[in-house]
């Protein structure tokens, strides 16, 4: 479960958690005319288990201290630009 916890000073620590899986679908599908797409889409909402495989799993895991600066000065961006100039030559 991710959570955000306000702390004294500014400070906000985070726990974020995150989990992904991607399944195949295991029948050969073709892929129809644009028009189609929307439909194809909806079609391929299959609950039969026996036509998806799983394929890859990710879960993330991460925790964090912040502590926000709201001063004024915080509050201005000034950022050199110059070498995005150089990379584009």
């Amino acid at each position: 479960m991710s959570s955000i916890r306000f702390k004294d000073g500014n400070r906000v620590d985070v726990d974020l958690h995150l989990g992904c899986s991607v399944w195949l679908y295991k029948e050969s599908v073709e892929i129809p005319l644009i028009q189609d797409f929307m439909n194809f889409i909806v079609d391929l909402y299959d609950e039969d288990e026996e036509k998806w495989e799983k394929h890859r799993s990710v879960y993330i895991s991460m925790r964090s201290m912040l502590e926000l600066d709201f001063d004024e000065s915080a509050k201005k961006f000034d950022f050199d630009f110059d070498w995005v100039n150089t990379l584009a030559k």
